[in-house]
């Protein structure tokens, strides 16, 4: 309405702070607030589903509530599952996420391959062309061993230093390439989350369960790679930490670690009502 045209969208908003108003007996505006959004959860004691409901047709952006007053029925009826994604608003991420009341999915595809990334590694091939040839011209002229021992003293110093290079070249292109084409996968359960890493037709995954996560934080990892210090995004548990997401902007990062802790703090306050509601029907 505050476009200057009310839509589905808007009604439902309406509707949505009218129920709210009628469990708390406040105004919306007066409600506390949690990353822009009305805490509802702390404000007023209802079943996690109606809550999740709830904060559907309250998002502040119009595009990220239900779209229909038959969507909102259907979830609210329990005829449809209550899908919904959480967009990134800045320019140039595709990072995507998914949630519905049970489960989240985080994809993060591979970052791409740039045009800086291009140069650096035509000119890394370039010294692999280079170094490589000094090296082999080295092994043709000294086939035998009496050569090579005449040879070596006065070209060893430039040996070890094409070696080096050689070396220093095919690990800079191995590491473009992971950057370039490295995706991974978060999925957290009521139960489990599965991290998954894919580069290429290499692929990792690793399993848990969601009860036992303590944390997701920032993790820096205090590892410098081209003079930039490597920050990346930590699930810990009781055994180990998983990393993903080094290659993400921190901003992005951030939102991510913001996203993932809502939605386990959501999980965490319906175990505890199932809890409640178990010692009370003992």
């Amino acid at each position: 309405q505050l476009r200057g045209k009310a839509d589905c969208a808007s009604d439902l908003y309406s509707l949505g702070a009218t129920l709210l108003y009628l469990l708390t007996h406040r105004s919306p505006d007066e409600l506390p607030q949690k990353r822009m959004k009305i805490d509802i959860r702390s404000c007023v004691e209802i079943s996690p589903e109606f809550a999740d409901w709830l904060e559907v047709i309250l998002e502040p952006m119009w595009e990220d509530r239900f779209q229909s007053a038959t969507a909102a029925l259907n979830v609210l009826t329990n005829k449809s599952e209550m899908i919904y994604d959480v967009d990134f608003r800045v320019k140039g991420s595709r990072v995507t996420l998914k949630k519905t009341p049970s489960s989240l999915i985080v994809n993060i595809p591979p970052r791409g391959f740039r045009v800086q990334d291009f140069f650096s590694c035509l000119f890394n091939l370039f010294l692999v062309g280079w170094s490589g040839s000094y090296i082999l011209s080295i092994m043709f002229y000294s086939a035998s061993i009496e050569r090579m021992l005449d040879f070596l003293p006065m070209h060893s110093i430039f040996l070890v230093v094409s070696i080096v290079v050689l070396g220093f070249c095919f690990s800079k292109i191995a590491y473009l390439l992971w950057c370039s084409a490295r995706k991974s996968q978060i999925k957290i359960s009521n139960n489990e989350f599965l991290i998954r890493w894919n580069f290429f037709i290499f692929n990792k995954e690793v399993k848990g369960k969601t009860v036992d996560i303590d944390k997701i934080a920032i993790n820096n990892m205090e590892i410098e790679i081209q003079g930039k210090s490597i920050i990346n995004c930590g699930l810990f548990d009781i055994r180990k930490a998983y990393q993903f997401g080094f290659l993400l902007e921190e901003v992005e990062q951030e939102w991510l670690i913001a996203e993932i802790q809502d939605f386990l703090e959501q999980l965490k306050f319906k175990e505890s009502l199932k809890k409640t509601d178990k010692k009370l029907l003992d």
